[in-house]
């Protein structure tokens, strides 16, 4: 008996690991293999499944107006998380990924079918191909950056969006200063984006590293915390908790 307890304490961190990530499919998956219950609301899941990907993929924009849609006040009661957001809009709109305006995919044109292996593919989402700025010698070659790419290709219209997106951010830095008082991180990620102006490609400078598709992942986790707090869940996994108890 004791060994079936420890067993279903364990399959319940893992069930609830799972759940806490957006692994709709696998979690309802494991929980039937298992024999757990799974009372979870698979619409709230898969709601969260949609905007991390949305994060995930440098669409901040998309992901920003979905999680105000589903979440309302969410984002409004959480300033920083909106600012940080904010601050990565505009870094992927020298990316090449959010044009500054809502895209199709919000109304559920070319989104696809969700799967698990949206979420747990975090690395995978980057620009391919010349045209975005990554240049590819075969098929299992590392993937480097050009070195003669400029931001938006030299396009007018998006690079007045930008500057007139960067105008509005900083704006609102300073309503947040008037409002909360000097923020020291705020205001360091604010810098670092808008010196990503200053090099004529961006991606080959000392701040380039703001570039990385891996940098998504922080807001991803920051969001999806901040979503599951005001659903009133926690902001950790209880396996992650224990897991960090135990390396202490």
């Amino acid at each position: 008996e004791s060994y079936k307890e420890h067993q279903q304490i364990l399959q319940r961190l893992v069930l609830s690991y799972l759940i806490h990530h957006g692994y709709c499919a696998t979690a309802e998956a494991f929980a039937s293999g298992t024999g757990l219950e799974f009372t979870e609301d698979v619409s709230s899941i898969k709601n969260r499944q949609r905007i991390l990907k949305l994060v995930l993929a440098g669409k901040k924009g998309d992901a920003i107006e979905l999680t105000s849609r589903l979440y309302p006040g969410l984002l409004e009661e959480r300033p920083d998380l909106f600012f940080m957001l904010k601050c990565r809009q505009f870094i992927e709109m020298i990316n090449g990924c959010d044009m500054g305006v809502p895209s199709t995919e919000l109304n559920g044109v070319n989104s696809g079918p969700e799967t698990d292996m949206d979420i747990e593919n975090k690395n995978k989402f980057h620009s391919n191909g010349v045209s975005n700025g990554f240049v590819e010698e075969g098929e299992n070659s590392e993937v480097q950056y050009s070195e003669n790419r400029t931001i938006n290709g030299g396009c007018r219209a998006p690079v007045e969006r930008m500057i007139d997106f960067g105008k509005e951010l900083y704006n609102y830095s300073q309503q947040l200063f008037h409002k909360h008082g000097n923020n020291e991180r705020n205001k360091k990620m604010l810098q670092d984006a808008f010196s990503l102006l200053a090099y004529s490609n961006p991606w080959n400078s000392p701040v380039g590293w703001q570039l990385d598709p891996a940098q998504r992942e922080t807001v991803c986790a920051q969001l999806n915390s901040a979503i599951l707090e005001s659903s009133h869940h926690a902001r950790k996994p209880p396996l992650e908790v224990a897991v960090a108890h135990a390396k202490d």
